[in-house]
């Protein structure tokens, strides 16, 4: 296809193929966790539901706009990767969790005496991990409890615990020894409690490096025969997953929010979410057509 390198023809061909683009600079890691933040928010039986079994022949696709919901877990990400607090505090420090929370996330009105930490940064936490709660405020108080074996116990035993747990996720988490900004570092996917999506520093969506490759994989996959059987493996071992590190970061986020909704057959059903504001998710586009190679590719992904 000479003629065509660099130009928006050659896009156009390569988006009517795949769908959006492919981008080259997401890693595989970024990718898995991508496509794992859409099947979390839609399973592939919802997908469907958007694209009628006549639009998947080899007719031209109607429904191929992605759209779906994610979760910001602000308190988790923050107190993980924008907490450099936590070193100010020592076994000599009076109080420490509440000298920790007056550091990390004062009142707007509070004063914060120096010791070289940016008010400005701390403020910023206050404002996001209130911004997009659902109901309340946030408060440090139930990591006390988590913590201090269920008493609200402002002791240095129950706080260099606390230290220590998030010293051990952030070693195992995506992009930690990098230069990236604090909301593009990611947590190891031991579970559904872990996974959230990419925002800037105001908390609203960005693709910096979730690059909608992993929104394409998941349009892929959902042209895949076997897709059920491939989303049932993944819900066992991670959405179902009950790893003790997963239940750690669920602790973190901090208390749940009870949500009644109704089932298909009218029936109410009670769910525990995060007490978040979901973020809506504008996808990928899909492919102008589906091949039969696109459903080959699709069905080598799955399980035989």
């Amino acid at each position: 296809m000479t003629g065509l390198k660099n130009t928006a023809t050659e896009f156009r061909v390569e988006e009517a193929i795949w769908g959006h683009r492919l981008h080259d600079e997401q890693s595989g890691p970024m990718v898995a966790m991508e496509f794992l933040n859409v099947l979390q928010a839609l399973p592939f039986a919802e997908f469907d539901k958007q694209i009628s079994t006549e639009d998947r022949s080899n007719s031209v696709l109607k429904g191929r706009l992605l759209s779906y919901k994610s979760y910001r877990r602000m308190a988790l990400r923050t107190l993980l990767f924008n907490n450099p607090f936590i070193e100010h505090i020592t076994a000599e420090t009076n109080k420490p969790w509440a000298t920790w929370a007056n550091l990390f996330a004062p009142d707007m009105d509070s004063t914060l005496s120096s010791e070289g930490v940016s008010k400005r940064q701390a403020k910023t936490n206050r404002e996001l991990l209130d911004q997009y709660r659902n109901e309340g405020r946030w408060s440090p108080d139930y990591l006390m409890r988590a913590f201090g074996g269920g008493r609200e116990t402002d002791s240095w035993e129950s706080f260099k615990n606390f230290v220590d747990v998030l010293k051990l996720i952030r070693a195992c988490s995506f992009n930690v020894s990098s230069n990236k900004r604090w909301t593009s570092l990611f947590v190891f996917p031991w579970g559904k409690d872990c996974l959230y999506a990419e925002t800037d520093e105001k908390g609203s969506p960005d693709k910096l490096f979730f690059g909608r490759s992993g929104e394409l994989l998941y349009i892929l996959l959902s042209y895949a025969e076997k897709r059920q059987e491939l989303e049932a493996l993944i819900r066992k071992f991670y959405f179902e997953s009950d790893h003790p590190l997963n239940t750690v970061c669920k602790v973190l986020q901090g208390p749940t929010q009870r949500l009644i909704t109704e089932n298909d057959d009218h029936s109410s059903i009670k769910t525990e979410v995060p007490n978040e504001a979901r973020l809506s998710n504008s996808g990928a586009l899909g492919p102008d057509r589906v091949t039969a190679v696109l459903r080959r590719r699709a069905d080598h992904c799955c399980p035989k």
